[in-house]
């Protein structure tokens, strides 16, 4: 995401002018605006930055395996999957297959355009991708781009990233929007949910995750209005300027890969039961997508 590392490039670089130690901007809510957004909830505010401003196989021994019917191939059918179904929902990888590409649950499929050195270990539902340097991912574009958005999955890493191997992208629609994560000094994990808007307006929302190396259930969505991320149901916001996401790539999505720093961008570590909407998908459904733990 070529504008978005530039700006987040130029924040960092304004650490001492203005940045709290965590990363985050201290800010407030813009002023004017009504706190509640309808779900009873009053929203904690995580300025975003001004534009100018500083294992196993499925027939192998292990975990047992999430009992969702699966067909011969391995592939999830959407039709008998609850969970790859529901308005909005535009791909949905249960990653439970014992080879290949991640296959799509949702009919019609936004698929994989490119899936090349997949592997797949015990997940926290089933199987889950095994993501590191090599594998990439990439969906077909949505037709038409997202206006508006959420986006979630269970995610693992291999070990908690040091601050100076820089940020890493679960999802990066190439400057669309992304869900990312960086390392910090003290050992805990920054995770960012970060969207382009119209005259280049690039809000984004932080929030920490204490243990990377466990499952967590990582989402972000946006309505044109809130961006909200989501750690383990938790939920952080921030309320930037009216406005759709702003379409300006056809690349699709990376899963697990920077689509920039495609050499070097790679995340390592397990993700699964990815799900990504055209809208934004209520904060208590999110919150019970998180409560359905991993063993």
């Amino acid at each position: 995401m070529a504008l978005m590392r530039a700006l987040i490039v130029a924040v960092m670089s304004l650490s001492a002018c203005g940045f709290t130690p965590n990363g985050l901007v201290p800010g407030d809510d813009g002023g004017g605006r009504d706190g509640d957004d309808g779900d009873g909830v009053e929203p904690t505010h995580d300025a975003a930055p001004a534009l100018d401003a500083p294992g196993p196989t499925l027939d192998a021994p292990g975990p047992a395996l999430d009992a969702r019917p699966v067909d011969a191939g391995g592939a999830i059918d959407a039709g008998g999957d609850p969970y790859c179904t529901g308005t909005g929902l535009v791909a949905c990888f249960r990653m439970n297959q014992a080879s290949g590409p991640p296959i799509d649950g949702v009919t019609p499929p936004l698929g994989s355009a490119v899936g090349n050195g997949a592997n797949y270990q015990a997940g926290c539902h089933g199987t889950a991708l095994d993501l590191g340097a090599g594998v990439v991912v990439r969906t077909n574009e949505p037709t038409p781009s997202l206006a508006k958005l959420t986006v979630m999955a269970w995610v693992k890493l291999d070990t908690a990233p040091a601050l100076a191997a820089g940020r890493r992208f679960w999802f990066d629609a190439d400057n669309e929007w992304g869900l990312s994560f960086q390392g910090r000094l003290d050992g805990q994990v920054d995770v960012q949910c970060q969207v382009l808007q119209s005259g280049g307006r690039f809000p984004w929302v932080t929030a920490t995750l204490a243990s990377a190396t466990s499952w967590n259930h990582v989402a972000c969505s946006f309505d044109g209005n809130r961006l909200r991320l989501f750690l383990n149901g938790a939920k952080t916001e921030v309320d930037p300027s009216d406005g759709d996401i702003q379409s300006v790539s056809d690349q699709g999505v990376q899963i697990g890969r920077d689509g920039v720093d495609q050499s070097t961008g790679f995340v390592d570590g397990l993700i699964d039961d990815v799900r990504i909407y055209d809208r934004r998908v209520p904060d208590n459904d999110i919150e019970d997508a998180a409560a359905d733990a991993c063993p």
